[in-house]
């Protein structure tokens, strides 16, 4: 079978099949509600046979390419259409094989299930796995509404073993393929849409493909991936928004002409630059009117990023007390910069994250990249709509409001500011502790002169050189300090410290979100303490 698998691509291995010929539309909820508990059944057994076919590892080296080559948003594949055309057949047999039925039965049982795709929804796991065996298989036939209520899933691994699996929860033990009902249109024949599209340049097994806005393992391999979700219409050297002066000293030909005294951190930015820069793009933040867990101690990072300036913006929020609550919250705002005349600097992208890397990410993961045009401005300064409670950042009130678990508008009564719906109230995205300017140059991660660090007795305090990356809280009520690389949250107890690997637990002591290391990474952001 390994020989046939190897040419699944291409679609030489057995006779054609009739493709799908009906339109290909994404379901509403109330037809995937129907006879959901039979449908549930067949969609699992459909994931273990995925699970079990992945066994082989030349399946699963030809179903990373599958993915990776796909034209449609996520990265996604209409699973009947691929299926039950020419270059699924491999597949099909496998899979077939796995669940010991003819291939027309399980077919059969596969076409008793509303449209399905299957795919990697989290950018981070699509761009890390390279095929290996260190991967799970989730099927589901729920709607959107049901997930939302209900997200546990039953994954399979290679191997065939079972294991319950939060849809909602960014902490995975490895990668994830998801088969549920399509989030997307695929047209009238995702099969021939899918072979008519360009291939991506081959790279290797474990090489992922740089995005345009930042380093390897940043969002996209290109801007096919994503058409309507990270918005590529940008480029990075044409700037698309407001234009902000600094000077000769901090232009786009100077703030590279850097002396070992004006770049302490050697990036090959001038520190001064980073604090300029970082406070003249500083984003504007709608909150809730009511809102409860705005509490936050932000700091920010700036780099180069494929030659592109980048700004950090990480708001550490201390609580998140949306429908799954707790300690801490990464989210960010990332902001690429292009040139504008020759002291000048314009916002060239902004991503702004909203339950980043989210098992289930078509559904829960609302992060996004847009050009400026998708942003109201006030200034040089981006307005960001954070969802209530909750923290979801958006480009738009709108786009809030008509996504999973969050919403940005309260029906209370408005403090007008100015812009129509906005009932909420405005801060800038730097204000911290008891308002306090989170965005000061010793709140710069990527700076290694001015961390604070802990020493051998376990005291705080700002040390010249030889830093960690951590930092105590701002507010003295909070018992824990970070680490923004390399590792996630720490608390000191009278034992000393301990550690709670990989989560962002918002100085809380305790366990918490997505680790603000596992963002960086993602986003191609160096880890200066390496």
């Amino acid at each position: 079978m390994a020989v046939c698998v190897l040419t699944l691509l291409a679609g030489a291995c057995f006779g054609e099949t009739t493709p799908l010929t009906s339109p290909l539309m994404t379901p509403d909820d109330a037809t995937l509600s129907k006879n959901s508990s039979k449908q549930e059944d067949i969609a699992q057994l459909v994931a273990r046979g995925m699970a079990l076919a992945l066994g082989d590892s030349a399946t699963r080296g030809a179903i990373r390419d599958l993915l990776r080559n796909s034209p449609n948003a996520y990265q996604a594949i209409h699973l009947q259409s691929y299926l039950e055309g020419t270059a699924g057949t491999t597949l099909t047999h496998a899979i077939a094989n796995a669940l010991q039925m003819p291939p027309a039965a399980f077919l059969a049982k596969l076409n008793s299930l509303p449209p399905l795709a299957f795919g990697m929804p989290p950018i981070a796991d699509r761009v890390t796995w390279s095929g290996g065996a260190d991967i799970d298989v989730a099927g589901t036939a729920k709607s959107r509404d049901e997930l939302l209520s209900s997200p546990t899933l039953l994954a399979f691994g290679p191997g065939g073993a079972a294991r319950e699996l939060d849809a909602s929860s960014t902490q995975r033990q490895r990668p994830v393929l998801i088969i549920s009902p399509a989030p997307i249109d695929f047209g009238l024949d995702p099969e021939a849409r899918r072979l008519k599209a360009k291939k991506r340049p081959k790279s290797g097994a474990d090489q992922p493909i740089a995005s345009p806005g930042g380093g390897v393992g940043v969002m996209l391999y290109t801007c096919e991936d994503m058409p309507e979700q990270d918005g590529c219409a940008w480029n990075p050297l044409e700037p698309s928004g407001p234009t902000v002066d600094l000077g000769w000293e901090c232009s786009p030909a100077g703030y590279s002409l850097v002396s070992a005294a004006a770049d302490q951190d050697r990036d090959g930015i001038k520190d001064a630059c980073e604090q300029a820069l970082i406070k003249a793009f500083e984003p504007e933040m709608v909150f809730y009117y009511y809102e409860i867990w705005h509490a936050r101690e932000p700091h920010y990072i700036v780099e180069r990023v494929n030659g592109v300036v980048t700004l950090g913006y990480l708001l550490s929020f201390y609580y998140d007390g949306g429908k799954v609550s707790h300690n801490g919250d990464s989210e960010m705002v990332i902001i690429r910069l292009a040139p504008s005349g020759q002291t000048s600097w314009a916002i060239g992208s902004i991503t702004t994250t909203a339950h980043y890397g989210a098992t289930f990410g078509w559904i829960f993961d609302e992060t996004r990249t847009n050009g400026s045009q998708a942003f109201q401005f006030t200034g040089s300064h981006p307005r960001v709509f954070a969802s209530n409670n909750h923290h979801g950042l958006y480009e738009s009130e709108g786009r809030c409001d008509d996504r999973s678990y969050d919403s940005c508008s309260s029906g209370r009564p408005t403090v007008s500011f100015g812009v129509a719906h906005i009932d909420g109230i405005i801060q800038m995205l730097g204000q911290s502790y008891l308002g306090m300017d989170g965005l000061r140059p010793d709140n710069n991660i990527g700076n290694t002169a001015t961390r604070l660090v802990i020493d051998a007795y376990g005291r705080f305090g700002t040390t010249p050189g030889g830093m960690t990356g951590c930092t105590y809280a701002d507010n003295p009520s909070r018992p824990g300090f970070e680490c923004y690389f390399k590792y996630g949250g720490y608390s000191q107890d009278p034992f000393g410290l301990v550690l709670y690997g990989g989560s962002f637990a918002g100085w809380s002591g305790q366990s918490g979100t997505t680790s603000y290391h596992s963002l960086l990474d993602d986003f191609g952001f160096n880890d200066p303490y390496r």
